[in-house]
């Protein structure tokens, strides 16, 4: 199936979102088709033809 992954097109195989996101650092936020998703369900967010994935990742500094 394909999904919009940060503005990019992505084949995903059937995957749930936290299969996507081990490629990603560790502080990161989520939205799909606009809408946050809190860290304690990515395990259970199965995703769908056409869904658009953001992947915001924090940086710290000074």
């Amino acid at each position: 199936m394909k999904i919009l992954l940060n503005g990019n097109t992505f084949e995903a195989k059937n995957q749930g979102l936290a299969s996507i996101l081990i490629n990603f650092g560790e502080h990161i936020a989520i939205s799909i088709n606009g809408s946050v998703i809190p860290k304690k369900t990515w395990q259970e967010v199965e995703l769908k033809e056409g869904d658009k994935i953001e992947v915001i990742e924090l940086v710290g500094g000074g």
